[in-house]
């Protein structure tokens, strides 16, 4: 499980290492931090159950191989056979590769056909890029946890897909906060490679195959950036999917076109270690001038006081906090936004509208809305329309996340390659300190423990311990990653126990393996596979891989909705409140025609003439701040196509 191995072509014969009519052609599992290689590259895979199985192994490198996922016995209805199946893996690399089978969607196979399955490989910076997948049922499978919160994850880029059933599928069997793969698919810079790049199938029979996309109910919203095709046959846009709750498909704002050469180009040749430092560096300086602005401005730099702001807020201060929040927008955090959706005294519906109009990127926060749903007067469908109209646009905040994460992506990327380079070289004598000297570029949880990890395979048990003990005091742990720090903390304490006893790990005593089974049954992640798989190399577990298919019986294929719109009113109308009023008063309004030439004009019980403003939606709300007016009687008139349609007074005290 750990002595490292490379399949690659031979040299002499110039013919490939070929796998044939196995269950597994091969496979392997890993209990600590690999600090051996695992290369395969030019090796041939055909018609076993599953052409490469790795459990919980680090830094694997798949390259220029050709899995072919085909029955090799008598097949029977319902059997699965997979190419290439990366189980809790993480920074690894699966590049210019060919994955096929014979399905056919005119004469659908008795038997599941999978190319490439990712599962579970956690919220690092993972990448799948630039391999062919054609005539399979389900080409790229992403299950259950592949990003973070922070926005880190699985990116699946430059891919080719062909005559695939399924082109992408992103699945889970429930709900979960990190489910499902990277938020940014691509990012919004101005480099030709910072879209998504993949091409897809564009298979459509009468509605009922769905190919391109499928983001399953139970896993996270995605931004999608795709290039601009250059010509009619490069499906670069993900057209037939099923997105769950929201996959907003954007083109890139600078109008990138696609040509294969120049935005996917390959990664395998040229690298030496100097130009990949060279690459981590520039990475590094690049993210940090966008991690330097989100701070300045996402709150005013201030986030905690901005909730301190708006929770000890109260109603005579409505209109002050309005305006602290609109000066801070369109950069609120969904921290404050939250915040604000429960302060229903201070805010009303109209105004928490505004502000959530001005912030689309916290219009498919699913915390900001369902602190809305659980207002106890809800938001008014011409509200939420409001708010919906405006969910599909990447806002500032957005666009600078997503240019942030593309230059942390190429970063992480790039200190996997380097610590394969590291693992590679036979000259190294200390390369688990190069390896754990790589990592540091790479600031999360997970890191610290491959750190920890590197400080083992160096025989450093003081060095194992410094950065266990120096997570919790450097990153905010949730619940759930207190639990597992407490558990690595144990399983490190066996490893080292059994370091020091001259004993390996297929050694371990009745004890010790139901302290195994206690830490596989309690945590999660990388750390729960570890656990499994040692189980699975001493005490007999039984463990049979997961696959996660979506229901696909009910379903048809969907065009993606590039926007929403508010529903167009059979009369054009108004309503305002509250009235009488002291700082400000809310237009309430719905157009017959969404094109009309609609005004709002405020004159005075005497005439004159006050302000006048245009409607551009075709229903929603506008704030009036009367601060510094009169007080006074006001008529409030609403003109369509230069038509009075209806007039309304309101009392400004």
């Amino acid at each position: 499980s750990q002595s490292g191995f490379k399949v690659i072509l031979s040299t002499e014969s110039e013919k490939r290492n070929t796998f044939s009519g196995l269950n597994y052609g091969i496979s392997g599992y890993d209990i600590v931090l690999s600090n051996k290689p695992i290369i395969i590259d030019q090796a041939i895979f055909n018609n076993n159950r599953t052409g490469c199985y790795f459990g919980a192994s680090t830094f694997v490198s798949v390259t220029n191989c050709v899995f072919n996922a085909t029955f090799f016995l008598k097949v029977l209805p319902g059997d699965l056979y997979s190419g290439l199946y990366l189980d809790n893996c993480t920074g690894y690399q699966v590049e210019e590769n060919t994955f096929s089978s014979d399905y056919s969607p005119m004469q659908p196979n008795d038997y599941k056909s999978v190319g490439l399955v990712v599962n579970n490989s956690g919220p690092e910076d993972n990448l799948v890029y630039n391999n062919n997948f054609r005539n399979l049922l389900w080409a790229t499978q992403a299950q259950g946890i592949n990003r973070s919160k922070e926005g880190t994850g699985l990116t699946i880029k430059c891919n080719d897909y062909q005559n695939n059933y399924q082109d992408i599928s992103v699945t889970a069997s429930e709900h979960g906060e990190v489910n499902g793969v990277r938020y940014y698919q691509g990012s919004n810079t101005s480099s030709v490679n910072a879209p998504a790049g993949n091409t897809f199938s564009h298979l459509n029979n009468n509605g009922n195959i769905y190919s391109d996309y499928l983001n399953n109910e139970f896993c996270g919203d995605i931004i999608y950036w795709h290039h601009y095709p250059f010509t009619t046959n490069e499906y670069v846009v993900p057209v037939y999917a099923t997105p769950a709750p929201d996959f907003i498909k954007q083109n890139n704002p600078y109008n990138l076109t696609y040509g294969k050469t120049t935005a996917c180009p390959s990664t395998l040749t040229g690298h030496t270690k100097s130009t990949i430092i060279e690459s981590i560096l520039s990475s590094t300086s690049s993210e940090e001038i966008y991690v330097d602005s989100l701070n300045i401005l996402i709150d005013n730099g201030n986030t905690t006081s901005l909730v301190l702001d708006v929770a000890t807020s109260i109603p005579p201060e409505t209109m002050l906090l309005r305006d602290q929040l609109l000066a801070s927008s369109p950069y609120l955090s969904d921290t404050v936004m939250v915040s604000a959706a429960e302060k229903e005294d201070v805010l009303p519906n109209s105004i928490i509208t505004e502000v959530l109009t001005a912030n689309p990127q916290s219009a498919t926060a699913s915390n900001v809305l369902s602190t809305l749903d659980s207002r106890s007067n809800p938001l008014s469908d011409i509200e939420m329309a409001s708010i919906h109209a405006n969910d599909t646009i990447v806002g500032h905040k957005k666009s600078l996340e997503s240019k942030k994460a593309f230059y942390a992506g190429k970063k992480a990327n790039s200190v996997y390659e380097l610590a394969r380079v590291f693992m590679n070289d036979s000259s190294l004598t200390s390369y688990n300190d190069s390896i754990r000297q790589a990592l540091t570029h790479i600031h999360t949880p997970l890191s610290h423990y491959f750190q920890a990890f590197c400080h083992f395979n160096s025989d450093d048990s003081l060095g194992v311990v410094t950065a266990l003990n120096s997570i919790p005091s450097e990153f905010n742990l949730s619940s759930e990653e207190i639990n597992n720090q407490v558990f690595f903390e144990e399983y490190f304490d066996k490893l080292l126990q059994l370091k020091t006893e001259g004993r390996t790990v297929y050694d371990i005593d009745s004890i010790e393996k139901a302290t195994m089974h206690s830490i596989m049954n309690n945590t999660s992640g990388l750390l729960h596979a570890y656990a499994r798989n040692l189980l699975v190399l001493t005490d007999e577990l039984v463990y049979h891989e997961p696959y996660i298919f979506p229901d696909t019986s009910s379903n048809k294929s969907t065009e993606i909705i590039e926007m929403r719109y508010a529903p167009i009113w059979s009369v054009s109308s108004f309503k305002l409140y509250p009235n009488p009023t002291k700082d400000y008063i809310t237009i309430e309004y719905k157009l017959a025609n969404e094109f009309s030439n609609a005004i709002v004009e405020v004159v005075s019980i005497g005439g004159v003439l006050i302000n006048t403003f245009r409607l551009f939606n075709s229903s929603g709300e506008d704030i009036i701040d009367l601060r510094g007016w009169k007080s006074g009687t006001y008529v409030l008139k609403l003109v369509v196509d230069g038509k009075t349609i209806q007039s309304d007074k309101f009392v400004k005290q």
